[in-house]
């Protein structure tokens, strides 16, 4: 008995029942007067015939119109407004020019996309020197690693130094001789090796890079110390403080650009964890609704089957359509009432129950992705999979703003230190050329040419060597010899050094091995950034550092050009100007909201749905809209939300109706424009059945669990009939059994003021 629990009024009853078919109206009346002559009715009774007919149902929303589709335009940089092309209420076209900032602020604006250009250029430029070192730098390193062996020599000789014997006149006479057995044996190894073979074209090249490194130090070195005795150039200083006012004004830039990204990107995780929120209550609430399983969302599996699996839940074993209905049969429902919760089961007996036997619309378990739900019904498994699919979503999406949120702030904070890097390198240069050179700065200076000079003339001595080599008329043999007797006197000197050290402070001695071993590590260092800047490491931390400042660079160009193409504002779609909050003249922030553009294109209808009927409202029903301005043409729309809690204030206990806010999109027809505020009604179908049986509501008679019809027979008796009911309007009922078409039955009869109902609106 459906109807009897269904029994409500509708919003709107768009079937009707037509008046008497034409076509057979004078055979009714004939047969009807015919019949109550020979039966004995009531004067408010009348008889008429079981026709068919459809019944169809549908659900009224009556609301207003808004355009939700709006966009708040602002300046991507700060400055006063030059112009602005419209005024509130005008239309505007995608891609208009709505306002622009005055020349002075764009012309700033383009010059920090230039400094940007420069400063990329510089650091593509570093990482292109880091990669093809030019023969300068080769050279410079080929000096560090000369004074590295410098150093050693140096270190040597104060342990030497150190290890002064009791006797100075004996020292020196040892020291004497290891130096000249030393030279000796250096001599004659450079002899015995340009006796065995010439210098190779290598070692030629080598002594040419040896003096042209020597020769560019010596420049280096007279160049600065005239530039210390001359004093700091104007043109330097000034440039100087012209670097560093760009460099304060990017580092107030970068420090800005950090605070708001660091802002806008927690603002936009907020709403998506806002809407991961929002879609795992849906999730949740679709497993209350169809299997009673009250619990949190993080109790579900995000992945609809995932969940039913852990639930032990399947579908299409739990709503058995087949069985639907059994349990009203006699001894069953009414009798015994709802079946008790199963404690070992994860979903409710009771819920499933109602839904299967209690629920009046169609239910569809299984259904592709593709299929639509019933009319008047629902797909099980597509809530299940539509609420789990919108929460994945949401999941994936918090997901990659979280990954784009820690790119996007780790690009500021680089640009941000960059910035203030160059801002402190700025500073440190006008420093230095600010102060005034030291008279031990003056003299180190000199000392560096003199050193500079000693070495070029050594280096071009040598080369000289090479070029021009002497005859030696010593053979190789000798030298030989030679080079072993000074081996043999170097030892016996060394012996006698040692003898004469043994009284020597161990712990001095210790730290002066030490320095040697020191200067020997930073030979090898130095050999070895030598052999880096000939062949660069790949994975370098230096190569690493300028890879970052290229990207960094990049980014800060980005940001630099993005500035200055917000520096004019554009209208986002077609639509009109609904708001302006500032004047021509203004001086506006890079924030400050400029105006409010409306997007006419996209309509939306807000009404609202009883608690009744939003069970079996859908999300993508197709509504039928009519708006009052337009009397004579009606609107496709589609329901595009249901919301998941009442309006405002309902549902708490306070009585009344409870209302569900329900938005329907318009597809809008070209060439009509649709003002926010309108009034409109939108139809939504719901239950639609086709060649049916029906008789009016007040022809029931019987009990509420036995209904019956009387039934006037062909020889006018009266025969109290048991019926099965189905679904039922406001007048009219579905009759499943009992009863054939054109049976004549005893209803009410309709007032004078009324319109007599007929049930012969379907197919004769």
């Amino acid at each position: 008995m459906r109807f009897l629990r269904r029994i409500r009024r509708w919003h709107v009853v768009t079937a009707v029942i037509i008046l008497l078919v034409v076509a057979v109206g004078a055979f009714v009346a004939t047969q009807r007067s015919s019949t109550e002559d020979n039966v004995n009715i009531e004067d408010d009774e009348q008889i008429i015939p079981v026709r068919r007919g459809d019944l169809i149902q549908e659900i009224s929303i009556t609301g207003s119109l808004s355009l939700p589709n709006r966009e708040t335009l602002t300046f991507g940089s700060s400055g006063v407004i030059a112009e602005i092309m419209v005024e509130e209420g005008d239309k505007v076209t995608e891609g208009q020019t709505l306002s622009v900032l005055d020349k002075e602020d764009i012309a700033a604006l383009e010059e920090s996309v230039i400094q940007a250009k420069v400063t990329l250029r510089d650091a593509e430029d570093a990482l292109e020197d880091y990669m093809t070192p030019s023969e300068l730098d080769i050279a410079r390193a080929r000096k560090d690693v000369a004074d590295a062996e410098d150093r050693l020599r140096k270190a040597q000789d104060a342990l030497e130094d150190f290890l002064e014997p009791q006797s100075e006149v004996a020292i020196s006479q040892i020291e004497a001789q290891i130096a000249g057995y030393e030279v000796e044996l250096d001599k004659i190894a450079e002899d015995i090796e340009d006796l065995r073979e010439p210098p190779t074209q290598l070692q030629i090249d080598q002594a040419r890079n040896n003096v042209s490194a020597t020769r560019v130090e010596l420049e280096r070195a007279e160049e600065a110390l005239e530039d210390a005795l001359a004093g700091p150039d104007s043109i330097d200083v000034e440039t100087a403080n012209h670097n560093i006012e760009v460099a304060e004004r990017e580092f107030s830039d970068a420090e800005a650009d950090l605070g708001l990204a660091s802002g806008d990107w927690e603002d936009r995780l907020d709403d998506a964890r806002e809407n991961v929120e929002d879609k795992a209550e849906d999730y949740a609430e679709v497993f209350s609704r169809w299997l009673g399983v009250n619990a949190a969302p993080e109790a579900f599996d995000p992945e609809y089957e995932t969940a039913l699996s852990d639930l032990g839940v399947n579908l299409e074993a739990l709503f058995d359509l087949s069985a639907r209905f059994s349990d009203l049969e006699e001894g069953g429902y009414y009798s015994d009432g709802l079946p008790a919760d199963d404690p070992s089961t994860a979903w409710s007996e009771p819920t499933v129950f109602l839904w299967l036997n209690l629920n009046p619309t169609d239910i569809q378990v299984l259904c592709e992705s593709d299929d639509r739900p019933p009319v008047a019904g629902a797909c099980v498994q597509e809530e299940f999979r539509s609420a789990s699919e919108a929460y994945v979503k949401a999941l994936d999406n918090l997901a990659d703003l979280e990954t784009q949120s820690d790119k996007s702030l780790s690009a500021a904070q680089t640009a941000f230190e960059r910035t203030q890097n160059m801002l402190d390198r700025a500073r440190d240069t006008l420093e230095k050329l600010t102060k005034p050179a030291e008279e031990v700065a003056i003299r180190d200076m000199e000392v560096a040419i003199w050193i500079a000079e000693t070495r070029l003339a050594d280096a071009e001595e040598k080369l000289e060597d090479m070029l021009e080599p002497e005859d030696v008329s010593l053979s190789v043999r000798n030298l030989e010899v030679q080079a072993e007797m000074a081996r043999v006197n170097t030892r016996q000197a060394r012996e006698d050094m040692e003898a004469l050290m043994e009284e020597k402070d161990e712990t001095e001695r210790a730290v002066l091995l030490e320095d040697i071993e020191v200067a020997r590590l930073d030979i090898e260092d130095r050999r070895k950034d030598l052999q880096d800047l000939i062949e660069p490491d790949p994975e370098s931390l230096d190569l690493a550092v300028l890879q970052v400042n290229v990207a960094s660079a990049r980014v800060a160009l980005s940001q630099a050009e993005q500035r200055l193409a917000d520096a004019t504002i554009a209208a986002p779609f077609d639509g009109f100007v609904s708001k302006l909050d500032v004047e021509e003249g203004d001086e506006v922030e890079r924030h400050t909201n400029i105006m409010v553009v409306v997007d006419t294109s996209v309509v939306e209808l807000d009404g609202g749905v009883d608690e009744i009927d939003v069970l079996e409202t859908r999300v993508g029903a197709t509504a039928s809209v009519e708006v009052d301005a337009l009397p004579d043409q009606k609107i496709v729309g589609e329901v595009s939300s249901i919301a998941a809690e009442p309006s405002s204030g309902q549902g708490q206990g306070g009585g009344g109706i409870v209302s569900y806010p329900v938005t329907i999109r318009l597809t809008v027809p070209d060439g009509v424009d649709l003002p926010s505020g309108l009034s409109a009604v939108a139809s939504i179908t719901i239950s639609e059945e086709r060649d049916v049986l029906l008789v009016p509501l007040d022809a029931l008679r019987g009990a509420f669990d036995s209904p019956t019809l009387n039934v006037v027979m062909d020889d006018g008796e009266v025969v109290e009939t048991p019926v099965t009911l189905g679904n039922s309007d406001e007048f009219l009922t579905v009759v499943a059994s009992g009863v054939e078409e054109g049976d004549m039955i005893i209803t009410i009869a309709p007032k004078e003021s009324e319109a007599e109902f007929d049930v012969t609106s379907g197919p004769d």
